[in-house]
């Protein structure tokens, strides 16, 4: 039961980083080449460098998120199906 629980909590953990990076800055230099600068810190070093460009989603970010979270409900469903045959 604990690994089974271990194994969708690592999942679940993996698809919630994968997903909080979806967006990205497009910009040609300054602090817009930086994607973890919040947007807030990006509007104060905009009065600086310029024009930052607006963030973009990468595509492959939310079906991957969410295989991730599959294959762990797969793994700890199997995990579960494999204890209970052992024990019975």
């Amino acid at each position: 039961m604990a690994a089974a629980v271990l194994v969708l909590g690592a999942a679940l953990a993996g698809a919630a980083v994968l997903y909080s990076h979806r967006q990205h800055r497009v910009g040609i230099g300054g602090p817009c080449v930086n994607p973890r600068l919040t947007n807030a810190k990006i509007r104060v070093q905009h009065l600086h460098f310029g024009n930052c460009g607006s963030p973009e989603t990468r595509e492959w970010a939310e079906p991957t998120a969410l295989a991730i979270v599959f294959l762990g409900l797969a793994g700890s469903v199997g995990l579960l199906v494999a204890t209970r045959r052992r024990s019975a």
